[in-house]
């Protein structure tokens, strides 16, 4: 009896298995018949209209870009006023990114820091300033309800900061409490060497915040000069997108910017950078288990022709993260922390970086693929 209920639950099984291995065998037919390779893939054209902001121009020289965006109710502003910390004296290296700073947080001739700050939180609108290399930003988001107040107050943030005392301060002991702590950041020292090699005597190779001792040299006196010299309004184009309508929002712009006088500037004169060719290797010894190096050069300014064409080929050298460097020293080498590269593009120069946080004693063996990989990008 035993026998005769085994045989059938032997026979189920059979059954139930021989059904399993039929099914999977037809999903396995379908698979490969809806299976094509990517190379044969043929995928529909792809249509993209690059939007077209409009563009109009203030009386006293400010340029205005505006696109409307109705999806959600924000609007974003985006100033670019043509600085930067290039055309900061050497020895007062980190004044474009203090007078920035404080710019922002040193309150206005009308409103103090603290109340400014308690202002902007209140009415839920973020804005920030920066300097870069060859410029200076300051943006602005904000609720379309908020959007009378807000321009309002970044106008006054633009026009009439009034660079408290305190403020400052508070801005140089957190600058020079920053440089202290890239001592002990393996990638922030070799950025900061590689440019200072790279660049030899152009502006470029300065550290942007500047340094402990430049940094104390900088006086109220400096950062007013840096401002008055750089904020008019013919030397600022500001971008607006959002939820607004182009009527209500060019009054206003000119409510708040339009009676500000426009005034010429005497640029310093800038050279581009030199691309020296020639072999540097420099070492910073640290006692840690973990080595970052960057392999690099100069590049190219950000107009250059074969801008667009630099850009696809580093995506496919270091810059995503299925790149042939990602994927052949850190995937398949496991050499690599982290590794790739990127384009610096500036208005006198730039330069190009290939970048990797490895064991030490990877290290020589993740540079030597790494110069595999250049020779087989240029090759083949």
């Amino acid at each position: 009896m035993k026998a005769k209920y085994l045989m059938c639950y032997v026979f189920t099984v059979l059954l139930i298995l021989s059904s399993c291995v039929t099914r999977n065998t037809n999903l396995k037919q379908n698979a490969s018949a809806k299976y094509v390779h990517p190379r044969e893939l043929k995928l529909p054209e792809l249509n993209f209209n690059v939007p077209k902001p409009e563009r109009t121009e203030l009386d006293n020289g400010m340029i205005v870009y505006l696109f409307e965006d109705h999806q959600l109710p924000v609007v974003s502003i985006y100033a670019v006023i043509k600085s930067g910390m290039i055309y900061e004296p050497s020895e007062k290296a980190g004044l474009a990114a203090l007078t920035c700073e404080v710019l922002r947080s040193g309150g206005t001739k009308k409103i103090k820091a603290r109340e400014l700050d308690e202002k902007l939180e209140f009415n839920a609108i973020n804005c920030e300033t920066g300097a870069r290399m060859d410029r200076i930003v300051a943006s602005l988001t904000t609720r379309t309800e908020n959007i009378d107040e807000a321009i309002g107050l970044f106008a006054d943030i633009l026009r009439n900061p009034a660079f408290e005392e305190a403020r400052i301060e508070l801005a140089k002991q957190k600058a020079i409490e920053r440089f202290i702590r890239e001592n002990d950041e393996p990638y922030d020292l070799v950025t900061r060497e590689f440019e200072k090699i790279v660049y030899r005597q152009h502006p470029y190779s300065r550290r942007l915040e500047g340094y402990p001792e430049t940094i104390k040299k900088i006086t109220r006196d400096d950062i007013l000069d840096f401002y008055t010299t750089y904020f008019h309004p013919d030397n600022i184009i500001i971008g607006i997108a959002g939820d607004f309508k182009k009527e209500d929002i060019l009054a206003k712009i000119n409510k708040y910017f339009g009676d500000w006088q426009k005034c010429p500037i005497d640029f310093p004169k800038v050279n581009m950078a030199e691309y020296i060719l020639n072999r540097h290797i420099s070492y910073i010894p640290k006692d840690l288990q973990q080595a970052s190096f960057f392999i690099g050069h100069i590049g190219v300014d950000r107009l250059n022709p074969d801008y667009f064409s630099i850009q696809v080929m580093n995506f496919i050298l270091g810059e995503d993260f299925i790149s042939r460097l990602n994927e052949n020293v850190r995937t398949k080498a496991g050499l690599a922390y982290a590794v790739g590269s990127y384009w610096n593009y500036y208005k006198f120069g730039g330069d190009f970086v290939a970048y990797c946080s490895t064991k030490t004693e990877s290290c020589f063996d993740a540079v030597s693929r790494i110069l595999d990989e250049f020779k087989r990008i240029r090759d083949e």
